[in-house]
């Protein structure tokens, strides 16, 4: 694989996932009422409580990044994935950290930290417990299709046991390998700037579509909860079908379709957090239009709602396509800690350790301590006590007023129309009389 565009593919993923953080849970319309355009990385404290929910530092990745760092570091002390020792290492990650925070993750999914929470307790730690298929684990595909370059048995071994770790549901496991063979195929392709689209995309994503029809094969059974176990490779063979005649929105269209035929639990728009639509949504975002990696990122992160992990799988393959030389230089820069990301990327295409840099739970560690330090800074301050009396109960304006309380006090005054004037005539008095 060429090494520029494999590490645009592991720099593009990390930016992907920062850039996404401020449009995380928004509308599109929201997103761009907020900040026009997300096509830099934004600062969300002016908006905490307008729509953001929770303080996210500027630049920084999140859960979806880190867990492509720990993988990567366990790849190369393990020469490959090692389901026991990656997971060891993500359960040393989980303990500690600030308030509100699981260890050094920055906002997981919660089938994310309850897998990292029972990882001690396996039997087998590449059998999970749980049948998602949300696309939450991407990175686990990406990281072993950089280290390997290539489609090969081994690769497709380590793959196998990456998704399973995180999902016993076949369609999240072929997403996760889709996502690798997708790297690996744009790394191939060469994309000038300014065409409508990448040519030839459609053939592009049916060849993708039969390798994983292959791993399907091999490594999926059919879910418990019914549907075919071949829902990935039929999705993107039937975008293949449709891709180089249809426009973008018709193709966002037929994903919500596509993948409502399959779901139980119907979706309404193709960047809500299922595989099936977060998968073939950044192919379309990034294979659309071939207009440069800054605004393949754009796009995906000014969908909004998933925008998280759909910026960190559209990152991906546009670095994959475009090459890390062809990211914007405020991308790159502004990417905190971005340094030790592209040293560690580096180190993965070598298939070795980081030969030097921090510890990665140190690093990992100072970052979330910081943003929570932050983010206490941003918290809005609590009111001060009021200093006016608290208002009367309707007992005690009846006991000041003369009139003895009873289940119904009104009753009398409502049917007599004299005693109802006196009684607004009072209380207007005692009202005037507290507030001098």
């Amino acid at each position: 694989m060429d090494p520029d565009k494999a590490l645009g593919a592991w720099m593009g993923m990390a930016a992907g996932d920062a850039l996404g953080q401020a449009g995380k849970g928004l509308k599109p319309e929201a997103i761009r009422q907020l900040y026009k355009h997300l096509d830099t990385y934004q600062d969300v404290r002016p908006f905490i409580g307008k729509g953001v929910k929770s303080y996210r530092m500027k630049g920084l990745y999140g859960w979806q990044t880190q867990l492509a760092l720990a993988l990567a570091e366990s790849m190369g002390q393990k020469k490959g994935v090692d389901a026991a020792a990656f997971g060891d290492l993500l359960v040393r990650m989980s303990v500690g950290g600030p308030e509100f925070y699981f260890g050094v993750f920055r906002r997981p999914e919660g089938v994310f930290a309850r897998s990292v929470m029972e990882f001690a307790s396996r039997v087998n730690p590449e059998a999970a417990d749980f049948a998602t298929v949300f696309g939450s684990f991407f990175p686990a595909g990406i990281t072993p299709a950089l280290y390997f370059g290539k489609d090969s048995a081994t690769f497709r071994e380590a793959v196998s046991c990456a998704g399973r770790m995180w999902s016993s549901h076949p369609w999240e496991q072929a997403g996760t390998a889709a996502a690798g063979f997708l790297v690996q195929a744009l790394a191939r392709e060469k994309s000038e700037y300014g065409q409508a689209r990448l040519p030839g995309a459609g053939a592009v994503i049916g060849r993708v579509a039969e390798q994983v029809r292959e791993f399907e094969q091999r490594y999926c059974s059919s879910p418990e909860t019914g549907g075919p176990a071949d829902a990935v490779s039929r999705t993107l063979l039937g975008l293949a079908a449709r891709f180089d005649g249809s426009t973008g929105e018709e193709l966002e269209q037929w994903i919500v379709e596509n993948a409502n035929s399959f779901l139980k639990q119907p979706i309404n728009h193709a960047a809500q957090g299922q595989v099936l639509s977060l998968l073939p949504l950044a192919v379309v975002l990034v294979l659309g239009q071939t207009d440069g990696f800054d605004p393949a990122l754009a796009r995906s992160a000014e969908k909004g709602r998933e925008a998280v992990k759909l910026g960190t799988l559209a990152g991906a393959l546009a670095g994959a396509l475009y090459g890390w030389g062809a990211m914007g230089n405020a991308l790159k820069v502004d990417l905190v800690n971005h340094k030790e990301v592209k040293n560690r990327g580096e180190a993965l295409l070598k298939r070795r350790a980081p030969a030097a840099g921090k510890d990665l739970i140190a690093m990992e560690m100072g970052l979330t301590r910081k943003e929570a330090e932050e983010g206490r800074k941003t918290l809005p301050k609590a009111p001060k006590k009021s200093t006016e009396p608290p208002p009367l109960t309707k007992k005690q304006l009846f006991e000041d007023l003369g009139v003895e309380w009873e289940d119904d006090p009104l009753a009398e005054i409502r049917d007599n129309p004299r005693l109802r004037r006196q009684f607004e005539k009072d209380k207007t008095r005692k009202k005037r009389d507290r507030r001098h």
